[in-house]
């Protein structure tokens, strides 16, 4: 049996890009399992050996300063009120397009959407050495370009933006 297995993130379980230094999913550093050898394929069935003792220990990986910025729509409850669901539903993904993009512009990685928010982390996977100041030139960014999606939209938006470092 041959072909490629998929491999998976030791400590989130996210799927794995061929050749990842880094997971997609938690930022864990990936060069640990890279260095461990790939298990025989057909290998003689042997006994099998006692497991060794569990020590608890910190988990594989490496520390980062990352900086998280967190954006939410402003009047979101009294928003989802007057519009239907799937106008509501619209709005969002229109909110979400248009916040991710900006993000992703100053070096950001989207980590979730969470109901009318977007979570960012910035400094992980990838670190730059002025991530705080991208978070925050992001965030201004943001807040700049609701003018704009409230055109867009036929509604004026506007948003709630915490950084945290």
């Amino acid at each position: 049996m041959t072909g490629t297995t998929a491999k998976f993130c030791f400590n989130c379980g996210a799927a794995l890009p061929e050749g990842a230094k880094f997971c997609p999913g938690c930022g864990t550093s990936m060069q640990a399992v890279a260095a461990e050898p790939a298990p025989a394929e057909a290998a003689p069935a042997q006994p099998a050996a006692p497991a060794p003792p569990v020590v608890e220990s910190a988990p594989a990986g490496e520390r980062r300063q990352v900086t998280i910025l967190f954006i939410d729509l402003s009047g979101y409850t009294k928003l989802s009120n007057e519009l239907g669901a799937e106008e509501v539903h619209a709005l969002l993904q229109h909110f979400f397009v248009h916040v991710d993009g900006v993000v992703t512009n100053y070096g950001g990685t989207i980590d979730k959407h969470i109901g009318d928010a977007v979570m960012a982390v910035f400094g992980a996977p990838v670190a730059h050495d002025n991530d705080p100041e991208r978070a925050v030139r992001a965030a201004i960014a943001v807040h700049a370009s609701m003018e704009e999606l409230s055109a867009e939209t036929g509604r004026e938006l506007t948003v709630h933006i915490g950084i945290a470092s």
